[in-house]
């Protein structure tokens, strides 16, 4: 028995709605995990300024450092210690934006794929995201093929 189009009975009504519940429930662990980072990310740079407020008044046994040194060790401290977690939290932020409203399905993506490289937390959360992605790429290429 075929129902005519645009009817929705209650079993494909049970299936979006769980659907979309994880989808809300994905997004907000994406919130939390990029909170997560945007904190780790403000720790590395609290360490970066004490490290290049250390060099710069020569506490210790070196000198005081140059100009040249001193933001030298600002930009080695910034790229490593807090750009990278803040990027990530950036691109989570975003993903939690798009994931419930069914956009951004490329920056989701990436999202994932770059956050299944901070182990452990990230890899679980990028993996139920490349997860949910791929379920929901595979319900639109079955109703694409249905009608």
């Amino acid at each position: 028995m075929t129902q005519p189009a645009g009817t929705l009975n209650y079993q494909n009504a049970s299936v979006t709605n769980r659907a979309q519940r994880r989808l809300k429930w994905l997004a907000v662990c994406w919130w939390i995990w990029s909170l997560i980072l945007m904190l780790g990310g403000s720790v590395g740079l609290f360490v970066t300024l004490i490290g290049t407020s250390l060099r710069k008044s020569g506490l210790g046994s070196e000198p005081p450092g140059t100009p040249l040194q001193i933001s030298m060790t600002f930009a080695l401290g910034f790229s490593v210690f807090v750009a990278p977690f803040w990027g990530a939290a950036i691109l989570g932020f975003l993903a939690a934006y798009f994931l419930p409203r069914n956009r951004g399905t490329k920056t989701c993506y990436w999202t994932a794929i770059w956050s299944c490289l901070i182990v452990p937390f990230g890899t679980v959360v990028g993996v139920w995201t490349l997860m949910a992605l791929s379920r929901r790429r595979r319900a639109a290429a079955a109703k694409d093929g249905s009608s």
